[in-house]
């Protein structure tokens, strides 16, 4: 090979490695950038939310066969408290059962994959009682920023939640103050965590854009949060304004 050869491969290799630089720089902006989880979920709210969905689970297993209905609500249910036990295990604030969110979400992961067997369901939902209560039932390495569960099957249970979370606004704020509160920042916890999960984006530019549409979802989320605990209905609903109008956008972009 000559030596013109050989500088015009390197030259290249270096163009090359520099490109691929430069966009992964550009597309995680998002997560270099991330607020603290206590700005837009506050620990006792996820936890509030958690209680929620395992008291759900609790009875749809309890209702002996699961019927399709329930396998499909069992399934984005684990997805969800995988990814709110994600945000939590990565949470700025420390309380007792932090150090068990790692086997929290293993354990939710484990009954989403028992789809269809009980026994293998109700095994995996032992184990997530048990880290709810903060105990790790085996040795589980720390997680990290990064994929926990599905999101189709999360966004799905979205809008359920948003819906939950605009019929106890507006007038009834009030007396669900708390309960607006907790489902806000579950929105919030399930848009950051769904930046780290591209599965929607098919180049770096859509990655880049997925995650601004997350970030997005996630800081007007913890608007509503903030609001709610207040109780000012006047900015939960436009807070919630801002939250639909990102939705919107990544749907418009991403279906």
């Amino acid at each position: 090979m000559s030596n013109s050869l050989s500088r015009s491969v390197k030259i290249f290799y270096v163009m090359v490695a520099v490109t691929w630089l430069l966009l992964g720089c550009s597309g995680s902006d998002a997560r270099a950038e991330m607020p603290r989880p206590s700005s837009y979920a506050p620990q006792a709210d996820l936890l509030g939310q958690v209680d929620f969905f395992l008291a759900r689970i609790d009875q749809t297993l309890s209702a002996g066969e699961v019927d399709m209905a329930g396998q499909s609500r069992l399934l984005k249910d684990a997805n969800t408290l995988a990814m709110l036990g994600l945000v939590l295990s990565q949470h700025d604030t420390d309380f007792p059962e932090k150090s068990a969110m790692s086997a929290f979400v293993k354990a939710a992961q484990s009954l989403a994959a028992a789809a269809g067997d009980l026994g293998k369901s109700k095994a995996a939902f032992s184990e997530l009682q048990a880290a709810r209560a903060g105990k790790g039932t085996a040795e589980v390495p720390p997680l990290r920023w990064q994929r926990v569960a599905s999101l189709p099957l999360v966004m799905k249970q979205v809008p359920l939640i948003h819906a939950g979370l605009k019929r106890g606004t507006g007038r009834r704020l009030e007396r669900n103050k708390e309960q607006a509160a907790g489902q806000a920042a579950a929105l919030a916890a399930i848009a950051q965590a769904s930046i780290f999960d591209d599965e929607y984006a098919s180049t770096p530019e859509d990655v880049a854009a997925w995650q601004k549409y997350c970030a997005e979802m996630r800081d007007a989320a913890g608007e509503v949060n903030v609001a709610a605990h207040a109780g000012d209905a006047d900015r939960v609903e436009s807070s919630m304004t801002k939250m639909l109008q990102s939705c919107e956008a990544c749907h418009e972009k991403f279906r």
